[in-house]
């Protein structure tokens, strides 16, 4: 919970949102329960609980039990997860989501856009805006409090300025403050972060990563990236870069090439043997050694390729076995970097299938060093498509709900009566 400060306002103002949370997280609670778990007055806990009914953050929700020595029965407190929302934003190479998400990250209401590869930014985010303007007449939201807008989007980001520097999906919207451009369009609070990032933050305060300290959050599509989860806290790096395991290079993880020749045909980097083109050669290649399938390359999916897995097609089972291997070999390096406790495997139906990741775990448990291999859980993402939309939304609340130390200044208007 959060750190007191040092005068009395802040150690209010910290109290306010430690007993919210507390609320959401344990309610129905009474006041004394309140009191007790925080050891501080109940008159105190009685103040603060009477602003939170004022704003509508929680209600009284009906009379408890009486404790063994008996006694009134106190009143219980819930939480309102409709006072409040978020707007959620992901934004790729040729589509974008938006969503309402409640105060307990529920998608209420959600919008899809698709548009042409390279087309302008302006365009973009003016059918992005439109959508939204469209979800903020919902009905529900109408009594409840703006908290913010998160953006997930692929690329290297500058938090401080709420921009993409650096984005192999999307060029041409290097050095524009998206940020900016949001808060001028709807005047709410927008941040900025890396899309498989938002994907991993997402598994850490909504999905298999719950209860974990240190993860590594796998995502593999049309490339692989990685999120990092280290003693609870999604990490960055200096320059945002932090997980970028896709462009590493091909030759430095698979030094036996040998190994897999259908899916390593020279790459430069990792992150190109993953993609639907590399299959569609892996696929050709078979077919040139003579080996019999059914697949026609040309119209190979992710979908597909596991359909063909689970008829034992020949050729699909081998590249299955190649591109698990290709994972795992890349788990152990990063197990053995960082040593994490989970492993959590996420993108498309084929990474995210029990063959591709059965055959993770064979690799992992065949390193040389035994002891943190057997210490990692694996595990597949508890979102499918919408886990970008559920990280942009975890970002707005990340102050409000789950960091240690949050900056209640950015949070102190909303324990006021508008």
């Amino acid at each position: 919970m959060q750190q007191s400060g040092y005068s009395p306002k802040l150690v209010r103002e910290y109290n306010e949102l430690n007993i919210l949370r507390c609320i959401k997280q344990y309610g129905p609670i009474s006041r004394a329960g309140i009191a007790k778990r925080f050891k501080i007055s109940k008159a105190a806990v009685s103040e603060i609980v009477l602003d939170l009914l004022n704003v509508g953050f929680v209600f009284e929700t009906g009379i408890g039990e009486s404790t063994r020595m008996g006694g009134r029965r106190p009143i219980m407190l819930e939480f309102n997860h409709e006072s409040g929302y978020a707007i959620g934003v992901e934004i790729k190479r040729n589509s974008a989501s938006v969503a309402l998400g409640d105060l307990n990250a529920q998608l209420r209401s959600k919008y899809r856009i698709d548009f042409e590869t390279g087309t302008n930014l302006n365009q973009v985010l003016q059918m992005i805006f439109e959508k939204i303007h469209i979800l903020q007449q919902e009905p529900w939201i109408r009594s409840s409090r703006p908290i913010g807008i998160g953006v997930a989007i692929p690329g290297l980001i500058n938090y401080e300025r709420g921009m993409v520097v650096e984005s192999d999906s999307l060029k041409g919207w290097q050095n524009v403050s998206i940020k900016q451009i949001f808060e001028n369009e709807f005047k709410l609070e927008t941040l900025i972060e890396n899309d498989v990032k938002s994907s991993a933050l997402a598994e850490l305060h909504f999905g298999n990563a719950r209860h974990a300290q240190n993860v590594i959050y796998m995502w593999i599509a049309d490339g692989i990236g990685a999120g990092l989860v280290i003693n609870g806290q999604l990490y960055r790096g200096i320059s945002a870069s932090a997980g970028e395991v896709g462009f590493l290079g091909a030759y430095s993880i698979l030094q036996n090439d040998a190994e897999f020749p259908l899916l390593f045909q020279k790459q430069k980097h990792l992150g190109d043997l993953f993609s639907l083109q590399s299959l569609n050669r892996a696929i050709y290649k078979a077919i040139d050694r003579g080996q019999q399938t059914r697949i026609n390359p040309d119209e190979i999916s992710y979908d597909r390729i596991g359909e063909f897995v689970a008829a034992q097609d020949p050729v699909a089972l081998s590249i299955m076995e190649e591109y698990g291997a290709i994972i795992g070999t890349l788990a152990v390096n990063m197990i053995n970097t960082l040593n994490p406790e989970l492993i959590i495997l996420s993108g498309n139906q084929f990474a995210r299938s029990d063959a591709v990741i059965k055959v993770v775990g064979e690799r992992i448990n065949q390193d040389d060093l035994w002891t943190p291999a057997h210490a990692v859980q694996i595990r597949r993402s508890a979102f499918r498509e919408d886990s970008g939309l559920l990280g942009s939304i975890a970002l707005v609340f990340e102050d409000l709900f789950f960091n240690r130390q949050a900056d209640v200044r950015k949070y102190r208007d909303i324990f006021r009566k508008n």
